[in-house]
């Protein structure tokens, strides 16, 4: 028996007392189990205790290179700011909305715009609010994508966010694979310090990381990256030798194959 847990899965185990149930055998019963991050290994190992099985952490990365683009080679001046996932209170997306309605209070960026690609149970509750800060006509919802659509809408971004924060049942965010994609893509990144996307991004390095649910820190951080091409550039480029050092189909490959006990 081999288990491999994402995140969403492990949460979603956690609102029934039966899944849960099952949940622990299963996993004292595994021969391996694999986490996509260290976060999501220490609240499995929380809730469960510890595997009886050899564990890898590695993230579940395949076919970043869909997304590629080198850093530099296409010039965006789209004044576009993008989210992509579900919509759901985990991701953050009403912080994003705040932090953005803060951001066109200044003239400078008043013509920028704020794509959110995806679909879920907040969709409603997300369009009121940018009613109510009367920024719906810099907003809009694209709905869900399919993967080979998604290629494009990185490509029109300046600027990707991925704003997750710790529900009150204390679900986080797994890996961050978007941030990774828009990585790839060659577009600059600010996450939050939610569950894997500390091991996504290196602060000021690869990316921006913010403290979840803080609006005005997100505000602060978009203000500045959007002023700052040098620094844009820098992260860019950063993150791009990252991902082609870890992240490798050929290397996750071996990794997991070596997991299974494939023998070649």
């Amino acid at each position: 028996l081999y288990i491999s847990m994402h995140g969403t899965d492990v949460f979603l185990i956690n609102k029934m007392k039966l899944a849960k149930r099952l949940a622990q055998n299963a996993i004292k019963s595994a021969t391996n189990v694999h986490f996509v991050s260290e976060a999501l290994q220490a609240i499995v190992t929380r809730q469960y205790g510890d595997s009886n099985g050899q564990e890898l952490v590695l993230p579940m990365v395949f076919g970043l290179e869909d997304f590629r683009q080198e850093p530099g080679a296409a010039s965006r001046e789209t004044k576009r700011i993008l989210f992509v996932g579900r919509l759901m209170e985990v991701k953050g997306i009403d912080i994003l909305i705040s932090a953005f309605s803060k951001l066109l209070e200044d003239n400078r960026f008043i013509e920028w715009k704020l794509d959110i690609v995806g679909d879920g149970p907040e969709l409603e509750s997300l369009s009121t609010l940018s009613q109510e800060k009367g920024v719906e006509h810099h907003i809009e919802f694209h709905g869900s994508k399919p993967r080979q659509d998604l290629k494009e809408f990185y490509n029109q971004a300046e600027l990707f966010v991925l704003p997750s924060r710790t529900t009150s049942l204390g679900e986080k965010e797994g890996l961050g694979l978007v941030v990774l994609e828009a990585m790839m893509a060659g577009v600059p990144v600010i996450g939050t310090d939610c569950g894997g996307i500390k091991e996504t991004i290196t602060h000021r390095k690869t990316g921006i990381i913010v403290p979840e649910g803080d609006i005005n820190a997100l505000h602060n951080s978009m203000v500045d990256l959007l002023d700052n091409d040098a620094l844009r550039s820098e992260l860019v480029q950063n993150a791009h030798s990252e991902i082609n050092r870890k992240y490798t189909t050929e290397s996750l490959t071996a990794t997991m194959k070596q997991w299974y006990g494939v023998v070649e």
